[in-house]
């Protein structure tokens, strides 16, 4: 994460090499998902990109280094719309030769759609939840918390049509940009004796490189006894189980309507 005192001196960005330095690291990472020459313009303009829109950024969206990526990555969407006609964009065997590219930028267009609902949809369940979600000790607005990040990963390893199961490569950045967590969200518990919801989620992230990048309620639970070296473990049923009551208390909250409309179809166990 960037320095407070770094940020403070974010008006001097061209001549802070620290800054510069993160910025060309991340259009690096962010390059990764499109054909070299793509990759290597997103680098060159990425500088100046971000020093024209730094004023848009609020520490309420999460990290500076997740806001830059983001905006980076959106930067790279608008090179390949121009460089490709949109026609080209439904044959998953056409930009520039490069199927897997072509794949990835399918599958962020529908991110970017999907962030923008999202976004909306986190603080509908938040406030929902209201001030206090703790029923028998645990904490469902934490469960759904960490509930809802494991079900968009699900959802974005799943293969998308003419992809040929074609995944994202970071589908944990992924996640996090799509469903961020505030430094309160990062701090809470599903239960007292319980690691905070970003440590466990820290613990997680290696699943996500190993075959079927997805995160079982046995890994969680595992996940759970290392951080507290065995002090606090569960049964896989009983996370099922709490993510089953979390979900009917927010279903009761929201009400069938809200419930139907914006969590039914994705936020499953």
């Amino acid at each position: 994460m960037v320095a407070s005192s770094t940020l403070a001196s974010i008006a001097s960005f061209p001549t802070d090499r620290q800054l510069l330095e993160l910025i060309d690291r991340l259009a690096v990472r962010a390059g990764r998902r499109f054909p070299h020459h793509i990759a290597q313009q997103l680098r060159d303009e990425a500088p100046g990109h971000i020093l024209l829109r730094w004023r848009r950024y609020s520490p309420d969206r999460g990290s500076f280094e997740s806001w830059c990526l983001t905006v980076i990555r959106r930067l790279g969407l608008d090179l390949c719309r121009r460089r490709t006609p949109h026609s080209s964009l439904a044959d998953p065997h056409n930009l520039l030769g490069e199927p897997s590219a072509l794949a990835e930028v399918i599958r962020w267009e529908e991110l970017e759609s999907l962030l923008r609902r999202l976004a909306e949809v986190q603080l509908l369940l938040r406030n929902a939840c209201g001030a206090n979600p703790v029923r028998h000790g645990i904490d469902y607005f934490a469960v759904l918390q960490l509930q809802a990040r494991l079900a968009l990963a699900r959802r974005l390893t799943q293969p998308s049509p003419g992809c040929r199961g074609i995944g994202l490569v970071a589908v944990p950045d992924s996640v996090e940009e799509l469903w961020p967590w505030d430094r309160l969200v990062r701090g809470r518990r599903c239960r007292r004796d319980w690691p905070t919801l970003h440590e466990v989620w820290v613990a997680l992230i290696p699943a996500f490189d190993q075959a079927p990048r997805r995160v079982s309620s046995s890994q969680v639970c595992a996940a759970v006894s290392q951080l507290t070296n065995a002090l606090v473990t569960m049964a896989p049923n009983t996370w099922v189980q709490w993510c089953t009551r979390a979900r009917k208390f927010a279903h009761s909250r929201l009400g069938d309507r809200d419930w139907e409309r914006h969590f039914a179809a994705w936020l499953d166990a």
